[in-house]
């Protein structure tokens, strides 16, 4: 008995990680591309194996809205960078809550030293995960960013793109006809 609550134990928090990114919505080029992201992250000498990362939720540019793409980002580069870096602590879907005891916002968090500072005191973070994205006629385009937040340097910035054709249609723009369809 207790050999089956400690497997139900250990499979709830694996099953509600897979749930944030319904499997029908996963995308086997997108976990790929940003595998490789996470590697390129966890191999530069200024992070530490140790290092505590925040989240700030990525957004599309054109709509600056967080669509269904947003969450499958975070997710798989919050799971690649797990299995880089065993251990380290993710925080994500909290930041706009840590940035309002900062009385600032996704935009003001960069303007100076002084909030990127205070957010990594309230998080508890070492360094800042953020970007965004946008859709081109072929492609998918993530633009990945990591900034400490003790003295707000930027040191990795990373583009990848996925080509669309490649992404679940439930990670793609909804285009103006299949909008009109789901009303």
């Amino acid at each position: 008995m207790k050999t089956a609550k400690f497997l139900l134990a250990l499979a709830m928090p694996l099953a509600l990680m897979f749930a944030a990114v319904p499997a029908s919505a996963r995308s086997t080029a997108l976990e790929d591309a940003l595998t490789k992201a996470s590697k390129k992250i966890a191999g530069r000498a200024e992070i530490p194996q140790d290092a505590k990362f925040a989240f700030l939720d990525f957004r599309e540019t054109t709509s600056n809205l967080r669509l269904n793409l947003s969450y499958a980002i975070e997710d798989e580069l919050s799971i690649a960078l797990i299995r880089e870096m065993p251990g380290r602590l993710m925080i994500k879907n909290s930041t706009e809550s840590l940035l309002s005891k900062i009385s600032a916002d996704r935009e003001t968090l960069f303007n100076n030293l002084e909030n990127l500072q205070s957010f990594g005191s309230i998080a508890g973070a070492d360094y800042l995960i953020s970007g965004s994205y946008y859709f081109d006629s072929a492609y998918a385009i993530i633009n990945i960013n990591v900034t400490s937040l003790k003295n707000g340097l930027m040191l990795v910035s990373e583009r990848i793109k996925v080509k669309r054709a490649e992404l679940s249609r439930k990670l793609q723009p909804k285009t103006a006809e299949r909008a009109k369809r789901a009303i």
